[in-house]
C-alpha cells in the first residue's frame, strides 16, 4: 500500500471514528457501564478485594476502549492535514 493510500485508509478510518464518539447512543452505552462499574466498586464492601480488583479491570477496559477510538479518529485528522499538504505542494507547481 503506498503513502498516500495509507493516508486515505486511516482519514477514513478517523471520519468513522469521529461518528462513533460523536453518535449519542455510544456516549450513552459509555457512560451507562462506566456509571454502572462505578456503583458496583462504591456498593462494594471493603474486603471485597477480588470484586473491587475486577470492577477496577473493566472500568480500565471502558477506558482504553474509548481511548482507541478518539486515537484512530485524530489519527485520520493527522492523516487529513497530510493530504491537503500533499495537494497544496502538488496544485503549487502549476
Amino acid at each position: 500500500m503506498s503513502d498516500e493510500q495509507q493516508l486515505f485508509a486511516e482519514q477514513e478510518r478517523g471520519r468513522r471514528a469521529s461518528a462513533l464518539l460523536s453518535d449519542p447512543l455510544l456516549s450513552e452505552a459509555f457512560d451507562c457501564v462506566r456509571r454502572a462499574y462505578v456503583e458496583a466498586f462504591e456498593a462494594s464492601g471493603h474486603r471485597q478485594d477480588d470484586e473491587r480488583k475486577e470492577i477496577w479491570r473493566l472500568l480500565q477496559t471502558v477506558r482504553k476502549v474509548r481511548e482507541h477510538i478518539e486515537t484512530v479518529a485524530q489519527t485520520g485528522r493527522l492523516a487529513d492535514l497530510q493530504l491537503q499538504e500533499k495537494r497544496r505542494r502538488c496544485w503549487g507547481f502549476f
